[in-house]
């Protein structure tokens, strides 16, 4: 089968790319052609280009052209309609990640409707499947009657498989009868999947923990307390950077991990670690995947009460991790002490990770 995959593959950051290449090994392992759609609305590319520094961005294109197989560029709706037109793809996949992350005050083609993460550019013979999709907290509710009904249109007689329960309950408030299900993310699948090329594996037999914080949630002195316990334990501290060059606690911790990082590697360097502590949702996805004790500091939370936007928390409820995903009410109570005996404490349910990834490996068996 001839797959299109239409997803966020290109965004330079680590999660965007190896989900990617994650759904792209697993349809290459059954023995299909999956190809990507190179859609990069133009707007995101500017947001991007004026975010991360151009060493970070080579490496992440460095990425995009060894390990996938993509079209040429098409930046807007029409230009993907023409493509698909000219593929005669058997099959489309929309998804993993926000691509159905919505705006009604956004004037951004990706956060409109229709767009074609949606796939409203199908034809009439080509089968379906959203995979692992996920709104990212955005609230259908207000969104405009006749946009609702058009998004209900779009996604029936679809499978749709979503990556967090807030976009499944967005869904089925629209029409409680789509076809919508759970699913983990696809870098959950990536080590089944992929190998690592030697050149980009992280070498080390240090016992270190991953820090990756934002300014002004712990103070200086907090961080050094945390250093501290962590070398009395045996453990160096390393500042762990996001692609945007975050270094919180450069110089009072052990040392850091210098940009530009490779995706494969920053994978490596996770996942040979003694644990993470910090924000963002695909380092606990690794880490949970790898089994790595981790402790996240959760930013996704729209406010104070309300937890299940947060895609993160979703994650870690699923694997029986809620006491160690950090909410923004209890950080401020969040001793250094505290926080190593959590992150050195994981006990999770991976029995659920692998039941969820069979049934991921199911839905894909039944593309034909």
């Amino acid at each position: 089968m001839k797959v299109g995959i239409i997803t966020h593959h290109w965004v330079p950051n680590f999660g965007a790319n190896l989900q990617a290449l994650a759904t792209f090994n697993l349809l290459k392992n059954m023995g299909h052609e999956p190809i990507i759609i190179n859609y990069r609305p133009q707007q995101v590319v500017e947001l991007y280009e004026g975010l991360i520094h151009e060493h970070q961005l080579n490496v992440h294109e460095e990425f995009l052209d060894k390990f996938q197989n993509g079209t040429r560029l098409c930046t807007t709706s029409e230009e993907v309609e023409r493509l698909n037109e000219e593929y005669s793809f058997d099959y489309l996949i929309s998804g993993s990640d926000a691509v159905f992350r919505l705006n009604h005050n956004s004037d951004r083609e990706d956060k409109t409707f229709p767009n074609p993460f949606w796939l409203t550019f199908a034809n009439s013979g080509q089968k379906k499947l959203f995979f692992s999709v996920s709104s990212m907290g955005s609230d259908f509710s207000k969104l405009k009657p006749k946009t609702k009904g058009a998004i209900v249109k779009a996604l029936k007689d679809s499978k749709i498989l979503v990556r967090d329960r807030w976009t499944h309950n967005q869904l089925l408030s629209l029409d409680n009868s789509l076809n919508v299900d759970q699913s983990i993310d696809p870098v959950f699948l990536l080590n089944k999947n992929f190998k690592i090329p030697d050149e980009y594996s992280f070498k080390s037999t240090e016992k270190y923990i991953l820090l990756n914080l934002y300014s002004n949630m712990f103070s200086e002195n907090w961080i050094k307390k945390f250093v501290k316990i962590c070398n009395l334990k045996g453990y160096k501290v390393y500042v762990f950077p996001n692609p945007e060059g975050n270094y919180v606690g450069k110089d009072i911790t052990d040392g850091t991990f210098e940009l530009p990082i490779h995706p494969l590697t920053w994978y490596s360097i996770l996942q040979k670690s003694s644990g993470y502590l910090g924000v963002r949702f695909h380092p606990i996805v690794t880490s949970i995947s790898n089994k790595i004790p981790f402790l996240s500091i959760d930013t996704y939370q729209k406010n104070l009460i309300n937890r299940m936007s947060s895609k993160t928390f979703d994650i870690c409820k699923k694997v029986g991790a809620k006491k160690y995903c950090i909410s923004p009410l209890r950080r401020r109570f969040l001793s250094p002490q505290r926080a190593l005996k959590l992150l050195l404490d994981n006990e999770l349910d991976y029995d659920f990770i692998d039941s969820e990834i069979n049934k991921i490996e199911k839905i894909f068996e039944s593309i034909k």
